[in-house]
């Protein structure tokens, strides 16, 4: 049996897999959603993060428009990870060709976009924009409770990873007991069940 000379990509000459198109992922990429790919899962697309709030760029109308936008489109997460601890973020996610929109709240409020293929599937690219470090997700739900005129629903999960965020960040960078977590993980699951009102 001979020896197989690996393919390489037109565009940047480097070394591709075989099962990948005529070019690799990053360049692929590029091209056809004009996003540059990170290394990770093939059909999984990460952005630089961002750093923090933009307060120069905050004005009363934008975030009143971005919070509508978050209640309607936008979630809050408090997820286990695979490493036996807590997390919390928050996110919306939108189809790529809206992507504009998530780009201008990543300039006003930080954080990182996702594109996902979703290949094999007959749905549309999505983008999700995110943020998930500590400090920047309690300083975004503390603009979202000020900003927030309505009684709407998901704000009961908002002040749940408000605590949750007040709590973690009085803790140790390493925490060996993370049940006041779990706690906050059962709590914003329950409020998402349906309440019947009668």
């Amino acid at each position: 049996m001979g020896y197989k000379v690996q393919p390489i990509c037109p565009d940047c000459g480097k070394p591709k897999a075989r099962r990948e198109s005529k070019k690799c992922w990053k360049c692929y990429n590029l091209a056809r959603y004009g996003v540059k790919t990170t290394k990770g899962v093939k059909n999984y697309t990460r952005q630089v993060n961002l750093p923090g709030v933009n307060h120069e760029l905050l004005t009363d109308e934008w975030m009143y428009q971005f919070v509508g936008l978050f209640m309607g489109e936008g979630a809050i997460g408090i997820a286990r990870t695979n490493k036996d601890t807590f997390c919390c973020r928050i996110y919306i996610g939108l189809r790529q060709d809206d992507q504009d929109v998530l780009i201008d709240i990543q300039r006003h409020l930080g954080g990182y976009l996702n594109l996902s293929r979703r290949a094999n599937t007959t749905s549309h690219p999505i983008t999700c924009w995110q943020v998930s470090r500590i400090n920047d997700v309690y300083e975004v739900l503390k603009l979202i409770k000020k900003y927030t005129l309505i009684p709407a629903k998901k704000m009961r999960e908002v002040d749940i990873a408000i605590a949750y965020c007040e709590w973690r960040l009085m803790q140790p960078y390493h925490i060996n007991d993370w049940s006041p977590a779990e706690k906050f993980f059962h709590l914003i699951r329950q409020t998402r069940e349906f309440q019947c009102k009668g």
